[in-house]
């Protein structure tokens, strides 16, 4: 059940799901502390001395915290993880949360620097692979579901779209020699969009409804242990139906 947030509630808002950390908090709508970090290492070093750093210079501990939104991807495996269960550890389920769409954010950043009627964002998934959306400027309501495409997929359906678009994420500067041919003046907006705003993920927490209960990790695709199972059997001496079975049995 859905719980609507006191007007004084203090809430903190993070995301770590790529290659940076970025949090914020606040009382009620107030953002009170910012900060966005490039990360040179993982990010399971960095994300609880960050977020301690974030409660100290408010006066306040875990335990007053009221909510807490995190973005549940997509994005990197390690990333996703780490961030849930930081959450999970720090509220022990005792005060609602609320789960942020990585692609959501982005394009809502990017919505203020374009007139193009649609934004899709494509952040990198893996070699060869995108996370893909596509958001209409005007309100940043969904044109499609997310989903993982080949960058074959992802022109394609770029190229089906009737009416002029932005395009901006980490799957574009990463693949820039395929996607290259989008070079129409703004089609492309500039690579700091790529990286969440502070005050965006604030804004668009406020708006969220906040729930009892564990986050769910927004996957779009199996991990690469799992995509690579027959090389990672042949590698440890087993089966690849010894190492499904294992798998399920880690998953149950």
């Amino acid at each position: 059940m859905s719980c609507v947030l006191p007007g004084n509630a203090n809430l903190l808002v993070c995301n770590c799901v790529d290659s940076s950390i970025q949090l914020a908090l606040g009382r009620g709508s107030r953002l009170a502390y910012s900060r966005s970090v490039h990360l040179d290492t993982g990010v399971t070093a960095a994300l609880v001395p960050e977020i301690e750093k974030g409660l100290q210079s408010l006066g306040l501990k875990a335990k007053e915290l009221d909510a807490v939104a995190c973005v549940t991807g997509p994005g990197s495996f390690t990333g996703i993880r780490i961030g849930l269960s930081t959450i999970l550890g720090l509220t022990g389920l005792r005060i609602p949360c609320a789960g942020l769409n990585l692609l959501h954010i982005l394009a809502a950043g990017a919505a203020r620097e374009t007139k193009h009627p649609e934004i899709w964002v494509l952040q990198y998934a893996r070699r060869g692979i995108v996370a893909m959306q596509g958001f209409r400027r005007s309100d940043c309501t969904s044109l499609t579901a997310p989903q993982c495409l080949t960058l074959e997929q992802a022109d394609t359906l770029l190229c089906s779209r009737k009416v002029p678009f932005a395009l901006l994420g980490s799957g574009l500067r990463r693949n820039a020699d395929f996607f290259g041919h989008y070079s129409a003046p703004g089609t492309l907006l500039p690579p700091q969009l790529d990286i969440a705003s502070c005050q965006i993920l604030w804004q668009e927490a406020l708006h969220q409804d906040f729930l009892a209960e564990p986050l769910l990790p927004l996957y779009l695709r199996e991990s690469d242990a799992v995509e690579n199972l027959a090389g990672q059997a042949a590698r440890r001496g087993l089966s690849q139906k010894d190492c499904e079975e294992l798998l399920r049995q880690h998953q149950n």
